[in-house]
């Protein structure tokens, strides 16, 4: 009884070491397949992106819309490969275009997020008649939008 007991932990530990390696090829295709998919949302990022010339702000803005939505799937994704490598005790693999990516979706964000307040401004602006304009407010309104501009980081 108690060489089957032995022969049975045997072939479980064997089994289980195996499995562990299926488990582990299996989670670096993931990652070289997820690796691949990152350059490719960079490149398109940088070709077709909000940040491309010759685009109007609102096809712009729509961009970056859309991109978001792809960044941060992609940013789940890697949070959970990463989150695995680390259970299975295997180093993490970094993702420097999808950061970089991050950032410059960020910057993107605070610039057109400022474009926004100003149409909003312009446009309240406009359709207000004359003799109801707030001189005062309106100033104050610009000069926020001034301090907005000038609080920008260097690299927008």
């Amino acid at each position: 009884s108690s060489g089957i007991n032995a022969e049975y932990g045997s072939v479980r530990q064997t089994l289980m070491i195996e499995q562990k390696l299926q488990f582990e090829q299996e989670l670096e295709k993931q990652v070289q397949s997820f690796i691949v998919e990152v350059i490719q949302l960079r490149t398109s990022f940088e070709s077709q992106g909000p940040g491309v010339c010759n685009i109007s702000p609102d096809e712009a803005m729509e961009r970056l819309e859309k991109f978001w939505k792809s960044y941060n799937t992609f940013d789940s994704k890697q949070h959970t490969l990463q989150a695995v490598q680390k259970m299975y005790g295997l180093p993490l693999t970094a993702y420097p275009d999808l950061e970089k990516t991050g950032e410059e979706l960020s910057l993107l964000q605070m610039l057109y997020d400022l474009y926004q307040k100003y149409i909003e401004f312009d446009e309240t602006f406009k359709d207000t008649l004359w003799q109801d304009v707030n001189l005062e407010n309106s100033k104050n309104e610009i000069n926020a939008l001034h301090m907005d501009c000038m609080n920008l980081p260097e690299r927008v």
